[in-house]
């Protein structure tokens, strides 16, 4: 038995991306991050890519999923979706990955002084954060700095409690 702490084998991100916020999926056995990439110039955002990454910790085995350009920040566990909102000048969503590696989007509220084209995504703008229950399918969604919290159930907006 070991007296403390021994690294393990690197784990590549098998992508050219940067990962933010790595979380341990106990349920799934899995680490999770969310992957950006394209050029650095914060002005260019909305062209920026996402992808979800996923490290099986059973077999071993990566897996990349396309999110869409934009801005995907942050990621929430529920029971059977790993979940992110995806900010982009066309629209917000609510992006849904199951485990069987399908996504389902759901358009999001637009957010007043959101992001946009021309301007960097996190200056001067309002921001989304994204909250889940790992023990069900209820997910919870900011509408930036107006209030607002939208409460999804699978994927399907419940209320809003302002």
């Amino acid at each position: 038995m070991a007296d403390g702490l021994a690294a393990e084998a690197v784990i590549p991100w098998e992508s050219p991306a940067r990962g933010w916020y790595l979380r341990l999926d106990t349920h799934r056995r899995a680490l999770w991050s969310t992957l950006r990439g394209g050029h650095p110039e914060p002005l260019r955002w909305p062209d920026w890519t996402n992808q979800a990454w996923r490290h099986d910790l059973v077999t071993g085995r990566t897996h990349l999923t396309d999110l869409g350009p934009g801005l995907v920040f942050r990621l929430a566990l529920a029971r059977d979706h790993t979940v992110f909102t995806h900010v982009h000048p066309d629209g917000d969503e609510l992006v849904l990955l199951c485990a069987d590696e399908t996504l389902r989007r759901v358009p999001l509220p637009a957010m007043d002084g959101a992001p946009s084209r021309g301007g960097t995504p996190w200056e001067g703008v309002q921001r989304r954060a994204v909250a889940a229950s790992p023990g069900s399918d209820w997910v919870a969604v900011t509408r930036g700095g107006h209030g607002e919290v939208h409460i999804f159930d699978a994927g399907r907006i419940t209320r809003r409690p302002a």
